[in-house]
């Protein structure tokens, strides 16, 4: 359940149209070239290879405009999952991930299950901006909450940077954050350089058109 603190920040987040507004074909187009130059190569591969996307539900109207975003991560603040439990779960992971890049405090969570997504709001494909990032998913379950353990993560199974097709093929959440690297910020168009873990968010009514120009240019992979 979406609730009103997840959606200021949201809100508050820097929107950027990734294209001219107007055609939505030229939209696509640009988008594409956007994802296959600016998202993690291994996320590219391991979403090809597995044909699934990973998608978050947006509380934002985007008018089926893609969009760059940079929300705040919003795990450990109260009120973000309509359960009491909740905060103290991430509290635990992230405490159990410690210096790990992927954690509540830094990252943002996707599934490949278009339905689990959807229980947010608007259901709309993600992609990493950056030339690193890491991921961290729950191996034993689709979501990191709930889950059986109620208030902890203590007796999670964590899966970090690794097997990121199986998360897909599952339907797990992954949690993500990404980050370019010193050399390739310097080449960056300037409205990149302020994203923190930034993404971009492409409506799922438009997965067909967008697959069809990423496999045009085999996912930036060649």
């Amino acid at each position: 359940m979406i609730l009103n603190r997840r959606q200021a920040l949201l809100t508050s987040s820097i929107f950027l149209p990734c294209v001219p507004l107007g055609k939505e074909r030229l939209a696509i187009n640009n988008c594409s070239d956007m994802i296959c130059n600016y998202t993690p190569f291994s996320f590219r591969k391991a979403v090809k290879e597995e044909d699934l996307f990973l998608y978050r539900g947006n509380s934002i109207p985007l008018n089926d405009l893609p969009q760059l975003v940079d929300p705040e991560p919003d795990l450990l603040i109260e009120g973000t999952y309509d359960d009491s439990l909740a905060l103290k779960y991430f509290d635990c992971l992230e405490k159990t991930l410690d210096a790990f890049p992927a954690r509540p405090s830094t990252g943002h969570i996707a599934t490949s299950d278009k339905q689990e997504a959807g229980k947010w709001g608007e259901t709309v494909s993600v992609w990493p901006l950056g030339s690193s990032w890491a991921y961290v998913w729950p191996e034993e379950t689709e979501i990191f909450f709930p889950t059986k353990w109620k208030d902890h993560c203590n007796g999670s199974k964590l899966v970090l940077n690794q097997r990121l097709r199986d998360a897909l093929q599952r339907n797990c959440e992954v949690l993500f954050t990404s980050w370019f690297d010193d050399h390739q910020a310097v080449s960056l168009p300037k409205e990149y350089k302020s994203l923190r873990s930034g993404f971009l968010i492409i409506p799922s009514r438009l997965d067909s058109q967008l697959k069809t120009e990423l496999q045009k240019r085999n996912y930036g992979l060649a």
